[in-house]
């Protein structure tokens, strides 16, 4: 059991981070001179497209995992995190409305690859295995946003983005400690 929920978090870590690379070429690179070497002058301010992208796509994956969650979870502690992502998904899908038509970002229409292989590897499970792989691959997706938000909120070069994620910043950090919390409850302290 605890072989699968490593292999989970595995998946989970290195889909999110290889995908967020790949599909954000330059995002978060230090600045470089014209002979190569980075910029010592601070972080650079960085393009928030790729940053409004990812952010409308995870917001559109956390709706589909979440009402996965609901309707599969077995803890009264799963269903109610699945919740709460629910509407913070939603809200995050409305707030990025705007953004996405500023910077030219088409509004995701289906869930993307990477949130695929999560979701198709959670419907194969049921009971306190799903319980398990959904709080494991919530965290595993949670650390990864905070950690994105909060380059954003830091770097990003247009001004109302920065602001944006800034302020969504300290409630992707609540969700990603909840996560915590719940998967180490339901593995029995063993995470």
């Amino acid at each position: 059991m605890k072989k699968m929920l490593l292999v989970a978090s595995c998946i989970c870590a290195l889909a999110s981070g290889s995908a967020s690379a790949q599909s954000q070429p330059g995002y978060g690179e230090a600045a470089k001179s014209k002979s190569g070497a980075a910029s010592t002058q601070g972080p650079r301010l960085i393009d928030v497209r790729p940053f409004v992208q990812e952010t409308a796509q995870g917001a559109f994956a956390g709706v589909e995992l979440a009402r996965l969650a609901l309707s599969k979870g077995s803890s009264d502690d799963v269903r109610g995190f699945a919740q709460r992502m629910l509407e913070a998904s939603e809200k995050v899908n409305n707030d990025m409305k705007p953004f996405l038509k500023t910077h030219n970002v088409s509004v995701p229409a289906e869930i993307d690859t990477r949130h695929k292989v999560t979701r198709d590897w959670l419907m194969t499970l049921s009971g306190s295995a799903f319980d398990r792989a959904y709080m494991a691959a919530m965290n595993a997706k949670l650390t990864n946003d905070a950690t994105f938000y909060q380059r954003a909120s830091l770097q990003a070069n247009d001004p109302e983005v920065k602001t944006w994620a800034a302020g969504a910043l300290p409630l992707v950090q609540e969700h990603q400690k909840m996560a915590s919390e719940i998967n180490r409850k339901i593995t029995g302290g063993s995470r």
